[in-house]
Parts: structure tokens; sequence; C-alpha cells
């Protein structure tokens, strides 16, 4: 191979020498022409084919991960719920389904894992309730993890401020007296955001803080 590389660059120098560079270079290029569409064409379809096969193996790895953090994720909400004895540890994705006339895309998040004490029959469901949530009805909320890479609310059956106060009413109305957010991120960017909350007055975010790093890179890992 290294032989032949030589012979054809040795075979090239030579016919500049004789020819010049200008029409050499187009004799090349009409080789390389004449070899793609004659003797070696491309054909539509195989590009067409092997486009849609790369997409369908990337959507069955995809639904695999997703799969895969539908078994896990539920497993490490439970244990962060029961390690802090909190009320309600939940997981929301943010996403983007819709557009505006000029293409730019709206931004939502919408709850896709819960875990709760399920034998407490005082303690119902929520997730429904957190489907497809515009982002910027709680742009407070997004302002304060970006300024201390966490947001924190206590006190929320006696809240009184109009920080975040549509989040904390929606929130105190299940129950909820106190909630932890934790942004997870992806290449840097908010992708997510894990909910603790306690019926009690506050939370101990100091303690979950120095811990939990852990869990939340398990759960980055399984859904980004």
């Amino acid at each position: 191979m290294i032989t032949k590389i030589t012979e054809a660059f040795t075979k090239f120098i030579a016919a500049i020498k004789i020819n010049g560079i200008l029409i050499s270079l187009y004799a090349v290029a009409l080789l390389i022409i004449l070899y793609s569409f004659i003797v070696n064409p491309i054909n539509p379809n195989d590009v067409v084919s092997k486009l849609y096969e790369q997409k369908e193996k990337e959507h069955i790895e995809s639904v695999d991960k997703r799969m895969q953090a539908d078994t896990y994720v539920p497993q490490i909400l439970k244990k962060i719920r029961l390690e802090y004895n909190l009320y309600r540890v939940c997981l929301l994705e943010l996403h983007n389904n819709t557009e505006n006339l000029n293409g730019v895309s709206f931004l939502y998040f919408s709850m896709m894992y819960e875990d709760f004490d399920f034998k407490n029959d005082s303690i119902t469901e929520i997730t429904d309730s957190f489907q497809k949530q515009r982002i910027t009805q709680y742009a407070d909320l997004f302002d304060d993890i970006k300024k201390n890479n966490y947001a924190y609310y206590h006190n929320l059956k006696d809240y009184n401020n109009e920080h975040s106060y549509r989040l904390i009413k929606k929130i105190a109305n299940t129950g909820a007296n106190s909630i932890l957010y934790l942004p997870l991120r992806d290449n840097g960017q908010i992708k997510g955001l894990l909910t603790l909350s306690s019926d009690k007055d506050s939370i101990d975010i100091a303690e979950i803080g120095s811990k939990i790093s852990t869990e939340i890179e398990a759960i980055q890992t399984l859904i980004f």
C-alpha cells in the first residue's frame, strides 16, 4: 500500500512538472468525479436506508435507556425518601414539544417519577398535576436555582411572599410544608429537577446537600 501511494505521488509530481499544477489538479478532480458517478456511483436509496437504520438504532437505544431508568430511578427516589425521612420525592424533567410561529421552542417540565408512602391514605399521587408545566410560569424557581444551585422554600402553609407564589401554593396543596429543589444537569445545562418535600416546617438542607451527590449522579447517568 505504501509503495503504491509513493508511486502515485511520484507520478503526480511528474505530471505537474510536465503539464503545470492547474491542469494536473483539473485532471485529478475529473478522475474523482468519474469514479464517483460512473465507476462507483452514489446510490441515494442506500444513503437514505443507512440514515434510517442509524435513526432506528438510536431510537431503540433510547427506549432501552428509558426502560432502564424506569427500573432504577424509582428505587433511588425511595432510598432518598427513607434515608432523610421525607414526605415525597419526585423527579421533574424539562422538555419541549411545541413552537411559536418563528420556530422557537416553548419549554416545559413534567413530573416523570414520584415516590411517597403509598400505605399512608392521607398522601395522594400528584404526578398528573405536574404535567407540561410552562417554565415561564415558574421563572422565580429557576432564577433561584441558577443563583444558588438549589431552591429551598419552607413554612409553605404560612408563606405570604410573592416570590414563587404560584409554585408554593400548588405545592402546599399537596400536603407538603417545605421543599428543596436540586438541579440535574447534562453538559452543564439544567435538564431536570430532583424535588424533596417534607410535611414538616423545614428540611435539613445542609445534611442532604453534603450526602446526596452520589444519588444525583446516578439519576443523571440513567436519564441523560
